[in-house]
């Protein structure tokens, strides 16, 4: 009897998906400026170039902290006056 390993199995499974990852990207690139975005909108608004400015900001807000730059906020005290603000506006 021979015995089969579940790296044998998993590989064409695993090789399967990448070839339709592939296909998928190529697709995606030959899509219009419009459906892109529409894509990106059912996609729940992903875009990783805004996931990448957002990750810079973050490095940076960290690194401006550290380096004692700037203070943080006290998370607490923001929200207290992100609600203000939000019953502020809501009163307008």
């Amino acid at each position: 009897m021979t015995t089969v390993r579940s790296s044998e199995r998993v590989e064409p499974i695993l090789l399967s998906i990448m070839s339709r990852l592939t296909e998928i990207q190529k697709a995606i690139e030959e899509l219009a400026p419009e459906e892109k975005e529409e894509l990106r909108d059912w996609l729940g608004g992903y875009d990783p170039a805004t996931e990448r400015e957002w990750a810079a900001i973050a490095q940076e807000r960290i690194r401006q902290i550290e380096s004692g730059e700037v203070a943080p906020l006290d998370g607490e005290q923001v929200l207290k006056e992100m609600r203000q603000l939000a019953k502020q506006l809501a009163q307008q």
